[in-house]
């Protein structure tokens, strides 16, 4: 895999790690806000859901950007193109989504 591919992968990392961080934040310091506009319709529990489904979206999301990957390859070996895809391994994918799996928790 490139190593754009594993930055790629690192930044939705990050940003997961960031949400997370502003999430939890935020569910921690609600009962101060309660009195601030411009929150719209957001109340607690639509955070708590928000905290919840936190890494089923990133998952999905990391599955996501990997795919598109791997519809590039797939394209290019599929139709001849002037500019291949960069090539992607069975191996280097599996091992790239391992290395984030790993750092998830077990679902319930």
């Amino acid at each position: 895999m490139s190593y754009r591919h594993v930055q790629e992968l690192a930044t939705v990392r990050a940003e997961f790690e960031a949400a997370r961080f502003a999430i939890s934040y935020l569910e921690r310091i609600w009962h101060q806000l309660a009195a601030i506009q411009g929150r719209g319709t957001v109340e607690l529990p639509h955070v708590r859901d928000a905290a919840r489904n936190l890494e089923i979206t990133y998952t999905i999301r990391l599955f996501s950007d990997s795919a598109q990957a791997v519809r590039e390859y797939r394209n290019s070996l599929v139709h001849h193109r002037a500019t291949p895809a960069r090539e992607l391994t069975l191996q280097n994918a599996t091992a790239a989504l391992n290395r984030f799996l790993t750092l998830l928790s077990d679902p319930p």
